[in-house]
């Protein structure tokens, strides 16, 4: 019972941010949208028995690619900090409204997952580390060094148009 509704909550939250991410007009606010809807996917991710996976999806997407997104953003670009004192919401309350279900949802999957009774440590099509690595590295290392070219490509992409924008 508890888990569906996480679950769902955890889902509106990560279709909430997609959309707020998709009509943010700030790149830095789009950017902390998209680290939501990642956080809140790994979340799922565990919820779910992939314990792994959403520890990846967290650390890695969540974690480190969402910080050098931001940094990038700051570094390149002529925008003001969006993270000011001054925020401009109309109801002070829509802020917290619109920032609590995370942190909630994090709490509440971690308090589920430890001290749920019906915890299985080891879900029935879990994969081992190894397998996963054989899989990613062997298997698909093709498609994987691909992906990590398209990522480069989309980096010095997107300098090259940063630095296009900033000397006009």
């Amino acid at each position: 019972m508890i888990k569906d509704l996480l679950f769902y909550l955890l889902s509106a939250t990560a279709i909430v941010s997609v959309l707020a991410m998709f009509f943010q007009k700030d790149p830095v606010k789009a950017a902390i949208s998209m680290f939501v809807t990642l956080f809140t996917t790994g979340l799922i991710y565990m919820l779910l028995g992939l314990r792994f996976l959403g520890a990846i999806q967290i650390i890695i997407y969540s974690g480190a690619i969402m910080v050098l997104f931001v940094v990038a953003l700051t570094a390149l670009s002529s925008f003001p900090p969006a993270l000011s004192s001054k925020m401009d919401f109309k109801i002070p309350a829509l802020k917290n409204l619109l920032t609590a279900p995370v942190p909630l949802a994090l709490a509440l999957v971690l308090t589920a997952l430890l001290f749920g009774p019906d915890v299985q440590w080891r879900s029935p099509f879990a994969v081992s580390l190894g397998d996963l690595t054989r899989s990613i590295f062997i298997k698909h290392a093709f498609q994987f060094e691909a992906l990590s070219l398209l990522l480069f490509i989309a980096v010095v992409a997107a300098y090259v148009f940063a630095r296009r924008t900033n000397e006009r």
